[in-house]
């Protein structure tokens, strides 16, 4: 056995495209986008059409596959913006959260 830290393999590359509004151009990369956005929650589907949508895809895709869609998904609709880079050796951790911060955040029971 060896005591090497085992190096995770890279994620997947996002294979899904936002469709733009009034879309008319429908693609598998577009279509697989609309499962990949809760937002599509009661327009055009249901709860319960999503999530089985969205499980049928996990369990076809993988799950990293499915989250790295769905970021992508919405950092292209502009539902997820990228978080400042903040530097390591300034004491925090790439999101900018510290251990400073916590009282920040009193619902997240960090505390």
């Amino acid at each position: 056995m060896s005591n090497k830290a085992s190096i995770p393999k890279p994620l997947p590359k996002p294979n899904a495209i936002a469709p733009m509004s009034g879309e008319t151009n429908w693609t598998a990369e577009k279509v697989k986008a609309i499962f990949c956005n809760p937002l599509y929650i009661g327009h055009p589907l249901s709860e319960e059409e999503w999530v089985r949508q969205a499980a049928k895809m996990i369990k076809e895709d993988g799950r990293e596959q499915f989250l790295v869609n769905m970021l992508a998904v919405m950092r292209q609709t502009g539902l997820l913006v990228e978080p400042p880079v903040v530097r390591q050796d300034e004491g925090s951790t790439p999101y900018g959260f510290s251990e400073s911060r916590k009282e920040s955040f009193p619902g997240l029971g960090l505390n």
